[in-house]
């Protein structure tokens, strides 16, 4: 992996641990809810690689492929993700992989337990941050040959930087979204994360469709806005559930 890279992906794991992981660690209940906290997000540090490389490459990518080639039967199929049928359907392939994979713990008796003793938001959250910190560092393998990154400096990743942070918050709700609902009526909870998952990625099909036709330029400063609208949503989103879950 290039140093300036890899440098940006290290000061992007600090800030999540420290403003995230600060702040959940901070608002815990004592050592014993810290500690599962702490195993909690590690449970889940490489679950963004077990989704790529053992789900969504294997497996959906090839349905995606499948579905498209019957929606267009005289495209090559080398040509199919370029279909809009291909790129539709493949807005659905994070929200089905990755929102099941953050929940692989509730197959575990002993955490299902600490689940049902602890602060069910701030759980999520650390299943979120767990996840969203294997992801970036899943992002940065996948971006170590992009040729437009080489001889930058690692501050110029800024935008790199911020994004894998406030994803890290994203995952969170989405997460808190489903657990909020384990023990009555859980699957409108998985469903309700999945939903808020696609919504956050609806604007990245727009642009690639350039539906409305605003241009590449005015589609990349819109996406860049919807981020960050999108982090502060998510945001108080979780500071709603979490105030939800106090009162209880």
């Amino acid at each position: 992996m290039p140093e300036n890279l890899f440098t940006a992906a290290v000061v992007a794991t600090a800030l999540a641990l420290v403003l995230e992981g600060g702040v959940l660690l901070g608002a815990s209940s004592g050592k014993r809810e810290r500690r599962f906290l702490v195993v909690t997000a590690a449970l889940t540090l490489p679950m963004c690689a077990v989704a790529l490389y053992g789900v969504r490459l294997p497996f959906l990518d090839h349905v995606w492929r499948a579905l498209a080639a019957l929606l267009n039967p005289d495209v090559p199929p080398a040509l199919l993700p370029r279909t809009t049928a291909y790129r539709v359907l493949k807005i659905f392939e994070a929200p089905l992989a990755e929102d099941l994979a953050r929940l692989w713990p509730l197959f575990l008796p002993w955490w299902r337990r600490g689940l049902a003793e602890h602060h069910r938001v701030r759980v999520a959250a650390a299943l979120g941050l767990g996840f969203g910190v294997g992801e970036l560092w899943t992002v940065a393998w996948l971006l170590r040959k992009n040729p437009g990154l080489v001889g930058l400096p690692w501050h110029a990743l800024g935008g790199f930087i911020a994004e894998r942070v406030m994803v890290c918050v994203m995952h969170g709700a989405f997460t808190a979204v489903a657990l909020r609902r384990w023990g009555r009526g859980f699957r409108w909870g998985v469903l309700g994360g999945m939903g808020l998952h696609l919504l956050g990625n609806l604007p990245i099909l727009l642009a690639s469709l350039n539906v409305p036709p605003l241009g590449r330029d005015a589609w990349r400063a819109l996406l860049g806005l919807w981020v960050l609208g999108y982090f502060f949503a998510m945001g108080a989103l979780l500071l709603h559930l979490h105030g939800e879950e106090r009162r209880r």
